[in-house]
Protein backbone atom coordinates (compact mmCIF):
# COMPACT_ATOMS: atom_id res chain seq x y z
CA UNK A 1 0.00 0.00 0.00
CA UNK A 2 1.78 3.46 -0.85
CA UNK A 3 1.91 6.16 1.27
CA UNK A 4 -1.24 8.47 -0.42
CA UNK A 5 -3.24 5.15 -0.26
CA UNK A 6 -2.80 4.94 3.41
CA UNK A 7 -3.34 8.71 4.04
CA UNK A 8 -6.57 8.19 2.09
CA UNK A 9 -7.79 5.50 4.28
CA UNK A 10 -7.41 8.22 7.29
CA UNK A 11 -11.35 8.11 8.87
CA UNK A 12 -12.49 11.58 7.67
CA UNK A 13 -10.30 11.91 4.33
CA UNK A 14 -12.07 11.08 1.01
CA UNK A 15 -14.51 9.22 2.34
CA UNK A 16 -17.57 11.81 1.83
CA UNK A 17 -18.00 11.82 5.11
CA UNK A 18 -19.62 14.95 7.21
CA UNK A 19 -16.77 15.17 9.83
CA UNK A 20 -14.36 17.73 8.36
CA UNK A 21 -10.26 15.60 8.55
CA UNK A 22 -7.76 17.80 10.26
CA UNK A 23 -5.79 20.81 8.62
CA UNK A 24 -2.57 18.71 8.41
CA UNK A 25 -1.72 14.94 8.40
CA UNK A 26 1.57 13.19 8.97
CA UNK A 27 1.65 10.45 6.43
CA UNK A 28 4.22 8.44 8.01
CA UNK A 29 2.21 7.50 11.61
CA UNK A 30 -1.26 9.27 10.03
CA UNK A 31 -1.83 11.42 13.49
CA UNK A 32 -3.54 14.30 12.21
CA UNK A 33 -2.92 18.14 13.68
CA UNK A 34 -4.53 21.20 13.68
CA UNK A 35 -1.37 23.38 12.93
CA UNK A 36 1.23 22.61 11.01
CA UNK A 37 4.55 21.17 12.66
CA UNK A 38 8.36 21.21 10.60
CA UNK A 39 8.19 17.49 11.91
CA UNK A 40 5.88 15.08 13.42
CA UNK A 41 5.50 15.27 17.39
CA UNK A 42 4.02 11.72 17.60
CA UNK A 43 7.06 10.32 15.24
CA UNK A 44 9.48 12.78 14.38
CA UNK A 45 8.62 12.48 11.03
CA UNK A 46 9.36 15.63 8.34
CA UNK A 47 6.16 14.03 6.04
CA UNK A 48 3.16 16.77 6.84
CA UNK A 49 1.16 17.29 4.74
CA UNK A 50 -2.34 19.46 4.15
CA UNK A 51 -5.16 17.24 4.03
CA UNK A 52 -6.59 18.59 0.81
CA UNK A 53 -3.22 17.78 -0.85
CA UNK A 54 -3.73 14.39 0.45
CA UNK A 55 -7.18 13.85 -0.87
CA UNK A 56 -6.89 14.85 -4.83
Amino acid sequence: MGVLDRAKSIPGLGTGEDEEPPPYICLACETGFEVQHHSCPACGSFDIRRSKWVEE
